[in-house]
């Protein structure tokens, strides 16, 4: 019961953010076009998943368990197959966003914390986030990596009064 509200809280914003996010990525380029398909993929995948789950929970609990960590997995690690695409064409923005990837980071990271021998041993929850940790971390790492080479960058002009121009360019973004 104590773990109900923010479970039920971080599943509610989970999956407004998987709906929403394909309609952040344009379809004009071939790699918009692969996104879309992944988070297709990704989206029908885990709604079978929680379907089987929900159907099994009653009578064979630890094979709903194994699916929700099954689940765990691929939405902790969901930067993982556009990672090596990221890198090959030193663009951050396939990742997701800097934001996401950090509080994934860090919201697996407590978790594994809470799933591990020093506080409740979960096998389940320990496994689908220390796959988020490493994945995320490495999403991370990889922005850094990307920032560092200088090859990529996001610049936004801001229009000022009297043609006025402010230039910012950011790697992380």
């Amino acid at each position: 019961r104590t773990l109900l509200i923010p479970n039920m809280a971080g599943f509610i914003l989970g999956f407004i953010w998987s709906t929403v996010y394909p309609f952040k990525v344009t379809t004009s380029t071939s790699t918009g076009g692969l996104l879309r398909t992944q988070w297709r993929m990704q989206y029908a995948t885990s709604w079978l998943i929680m379907v089987l789950g929900l159907l099994t929970v009653r009578k064979m609990p630890y094979l709903s368990s194994t699916i929700a960590a099954g689940v765990g997995v691929l939405m902790c690690t969901y930067p993982l197959s556009s990672m090596r695409q990221a890198l090959k064409e030193k663009n951050t923005n396939l990742m997701g966003s800097t934001v996401m990837n950090c509080c994934m980071f860090v919201t697996c990271f407590v978790w594994v914390i809470h799933s591990s021998w020093l506080v409740e041993y979960d096998i389940y929850v320990l496994v689908a986030n220390t796959a988020g940790v490493i994945v995320q971390g490495g999403a991370l790492t990889l922005r850094v990596v990307i920032a560092k080479d200088g090859s990529t960058t996001t610049r936004a002009v801001v229009q000022g009064g009297d043609n006025a121009e402010l230039s910012v360019t950011s790697p992380l973004l």
